[in-house]
């Protein structure tokens, strides 16, 4: 399993060229997640794809060759934080009921509804944890489960910064060094063409 880690320009139509890259190789999506980030114009995708390596570092070159991709990182557990949420619908009984309540304390879930026939829980945690507890409440009976893609904070420290009065500094604290990039005709948001080529020399 492979993880890309990516931070996109929030413009319409980003998701669609980076689903067409995998689709031209024939990697399946297992998972897409999208999420803000501090930065109103960046939006964090993280995609996990059954793919062997080779063709995965092809994926990740094509993807680097976007305009609207800041940043492509092939991630894995070692070196950035996950977490999914999902929500399960157990079916349980009077008798049954104290052991998934036990169950769910072990694994930090949370109960959200409980009637005589069911219980609805929600869990945070990797998708390890969240595969863990489906497979403890399995012998239970699991009415109904979903679960979203994993969302990922790196461990090295590597943010965008945008600058009131349209300057633009790309930090990269590992690599001790601070760009600066300058327009001086009308604001653009959240960057024009030439600076986001500029920042892709990086």
């Amino acid at each position: 399993m492979m993880t890309y880690l990516l931070d996109v320009a929030n413009h319409t139509g980003v998701v669609t060229r980076i689903s067409l890259i995998f689709r031209r190789h024939g990697a399946n999506l297992q998972s897409l997640s999208t999420a803000q980030t501090e930065h109103p114009g960046i939006v964090r995708i993280v995609i996990t794809s059954e793919i062997e390596r080779r063709p995965a570092e092809r994926i990740k070159g094509q993807l680097a060759r976007l305009v609207d991709i800041f940043k492509v990182d092939m991630i894995s557990h070692d070196e950035g934080t996950f977490r999914a949420f999902g929500m399960m619908k157990i079916a349980c009984t009077m008798q049954t009921r104290p052991q998934i309540l036990q169950l769910l304390e072990i694994f930090n879930g949370r109960v959200l509804e409980l009637t005589t026939e069911w219980i609805l829980v929600e869990m945070t945690g990797t998708p390890e944890q969240l595969e863990g507890l489906l497979q403890v409440l399995q012998p239970y009976g699991i009415l109904e489960a979903v679960e979203t893609g994993p969302i990922v904070i790196r461990h090295n420290n590597f943010n965008l910064e945008f600058i009131a009065g349209g300057e633009t500094q790309w930090h990269k604290s590992f690599m001790t060094r601070t760009l600066t990039f300058r327009w001086y005709g009308p604001r653009r948001s959240p960057l024009s063409v030439t600076d986001r080529r500029a920042m892709r020399m990086l």
